[in-house]
């Protein structure tokens, strides 16, 4: 019942991940602040994004997640992302399970999570002041030659 809008809210959230943005390099504002600085608050917040599955625990067929119900989640996953699209995080990663008190992980596929090992492959270009998007580049991953290129776009939010 709930596939279609998951598979929606995929569709949707690779759109963004993948499409070019529209702004030329020409068109780019000044940096306001350190890219490194901003590179590093968007690994810290895909980290608090992959620790809803690394500290779920492994029960059955489930991974066991801290949180009583999609709410929860969503406020956890508000330290790095904005409201709207923590719960938009929460009621796409996140299910019920018949007999489990506390949600569990949906399988499913996700979008690439940015890491502390990604930094040294990540260009950061501002398009405002407030406003960065990101690209990663992976080379040779498909097959030889090939390239794959995931694009984030990022706000100031919250003071970062």
């Amino acid at each position: 019942m709930y596939r279609l809008p998951l598979i929606i809210l995929t569709a949707i959230i690779m759109l963004f991940m993948t499409s070019p943005t529209h702004t030329l390099v020409s068109e780019a504002t000044p940096a306001a602040t350190d890219a490194a600085a901003v590179l590093n608050d968007i690994v810290a917040d895909f980290e608090i994004l992959a620790s809803v599955w690394v500290n779920a625990t492994p029960c059955a067929d489930y991974l066991i997640t801290e949180f009583e119900n999609s709410e929860s989640a969503a406020v956890f996953m508000g330290a790095g992302f904005e409201p709207d699209l923590a719960h938009d995080l929460a009621a796409f990663l996140l299910t019920a399970a018949p007999g489990v008190d506390q949600m569990v992980v949906m399988p499913t596929e996700f979008i690439p999570i940015i890491g502390a090992a990604d930094l040294p492959h990540l260009n950061a270009q501002h398009t405002s002041p407030d406003t960065v998007v990101i690209n990663r580049c992976y080379d040779d991953c498909y097959q030889p030659g090939a390239r794959y290129v995931d694009t984030i776009a990022a706000r100031l939010y919250g003071g970062h």
